[in-house]
C-alpha cells in the first residue's frame, strides 16, 4: 500500500510475522512504535460520518458494518444501502422512533446485517488484548463503547456507540500501546483516531464485539 501525503513516515522493514493477513507492520519514526498497516490511509477509504438519512441518525453500528464490508473489498457499499435493508427486514435496526434513535443496532443486529451482505461474524466478549489479537489477525472488528468516556464528554456518558477498530500500535518490544478507530460519530474527522490502550479499556462497554470469522484484510 502506498503512503498518503501527510502521514507519518514509515519504514516497512519490521521483522514481525503476519503469516495469514496481507497487511504489514510499519515503523513510525515519529512515534517510535510499530503500527499495523497504514491506519490513516486506510481510514480515508472508510465512512467516518453517520446520519446521511435525515430520519436515521443513530447509525454508528450500521456505518461500522459498512466499514467492515469496505475492508473486505466492497468499496461501493454505503450507509444508505444498509439502512434501507436493515429497516426493511424485521428488526435489524431501530425504526419508528426519534431520528437520533433510528438506525441503532445491537451486536446481534450487526451480525445478521453483515451476514446478509456476505460476511460471517461471531460475537465475543471484548477486551483490550482480544481486540488487538483479532485486528492483527486481519479480521474485521466492531466494538461497543461508552461514547462519553471515549470522547471525554460527560454529556454523552452511558450512550452506547459502535466503532470500527482498524489498527494496533505496539512498542518496538511488542507491548500494546493503543488502537486506531474509525468513528462515525464525530462528523467525519475521526477516520483514524488514536486512543491509548488504557483509554479504550476504560471506554469499553460490556456488550460483545463483532469479529469476522474469516480474514478480510
Amino acid at each position: 500500500m502506498s503512503m498518503a501525503e501527510g502521514t507519518t513516515e514509515y519504514n516497512a522493514n519490521i521483522p514481525r510475522s503476519l503469516a495469514q493477513t496481507a497487511q504489514v507492520w510499519y515503523y513510525s519514526v515519529d512515534r517510535q512504535s510499530i503500527i499495523y498497516n497504514t491506519p490513516v490511509e486506510t481510514g480515508k477509504q472508510l465512512d467516518a460520518k453517520q446520519g446521511k438519512l435525515a430520519e436515521y441518525q443513530g447509525t454508528c453500528g450500521i456505518v461500522s458494518c459498512v466499514n467492515v464490508l469496505r475492508l473486505a473489498g466492497r468499496a461501493t457499499t454505503t450507509e444508505e444501502e444498509l439502512v434501507h435493508y436493515a429497516s426493511g427486514n424485521g428488526t435489524l435496526c431501530v425504526s419508528g422512533m426519534t431520528p437520533f434513535r433510528n438506525g441503532g443496532t445491537t451486536p446481534q443486529n450487526r451480525k445478521a446485517l453483515l451476514a446478509a451482505f456476505g460476511i460471517e461474524s461471531e460475537l465475543y466478549p471484548s477486551s483490550i488484548d482480544s481486540i488487538a489479537q483479532y485486528v492483527e489477525d486481519g479480521r474485521g472488528v466492531i466494538i461497543s463503547v461508552d461514547a462519553g468516556k471515549l470522547w471525554g464528554l460527560p454529556c454523552f456518558y452511558r450512550n452506547l456507540h459502535a466503532v470500527t477498530v482498524t489498527s494496533v500500535q505496539r512498542s518496538k518490544s511488542g507491548d500494546l500501546e493503543g488502537f486506531y478507530l474509525c468513528d462515525s460519530g464525530t462528523s467525519g474527522k475521526d477516520y483514524a483516531r488514536f486512543y491509548s490502550a488504557v483509554h479504550l479499556e476504560q471506554a469499553l462497554s460490556k456488550r460483545s464485539m463483532n469479529v469476522t470469522t474469516s480474514i478480510i484484510r
